[in-house]
């Protein structure tokens, strides 16, 4: 059903349970009868990126985390970080098999163009403030989420 192409658009992997129930016949209202209320599906139904010949994504942005933190959002090429991990900061080579370092906070203008800079190694977030402004938009918004929904903390690091 899913023709072979290349696509920019973003899709994210809590997109597969909304996505397959639509699939499957449950889509939009119907998924919601199937989760309890006080759960929060952030996951988008992607039927019609899949299927459509030139379908566009339905997924404006992508959250990244740092175990139970929110870390970094992601809007089309650009992503803002909020939280960073520093492999460095314990020990000169930082690479030991397994992370040594630590994690910290930035300080709100860290932003990477990953179609330019893939290794996210040269922050570009003074020259574009104003992508700078959606993405960090988009961390706050999603921060008031956690607070309504708090993850069900699985390991953390307080």
């Amino acid at each position: 059903m899913i023709e072979p192409r290349k696509s920019e658009g973003l899709f994210d992997m809590s997109d597969i349970l909304p996505t397959s129930l639509s699939l499957a016949g449950k889509p939009g209202a119907a998924l919601a009868k199937l989760v309890k209320k006080d759960h929060y599906i952030d996951g988008l139904d992607q039927t019609s990126f899949l299927l459509a010949k030139n379908g566009e994504s339905n997924r404006r942005s992508i959250l990244y985390f740092w175990n139970d933190k929110l870390s970094a959002a992601r809007i089309d090429e650009f992503k803002a970080f909020n939280l960073v991990q520093l492999p460095f900061s314990l020990t000169r080579n930082g690479n030991h098999g397994g992370f040594t370092g630590t994690v910290a906070e930035t300080a709100g203008g860290t932003v990477f163009n990953l179609y330019a800079d893939p290794q996210e190694e040269n922050s570009i977030a003074i020259r574009h403030i104003p992508m700078s402004i959606p993405l960090l938009a988009e961390l706050e918004r999603y921060q008031a989420v956690l607070k309504k929904y708090p993850p069900q903390k699985q390991i953390g690091f307080e």
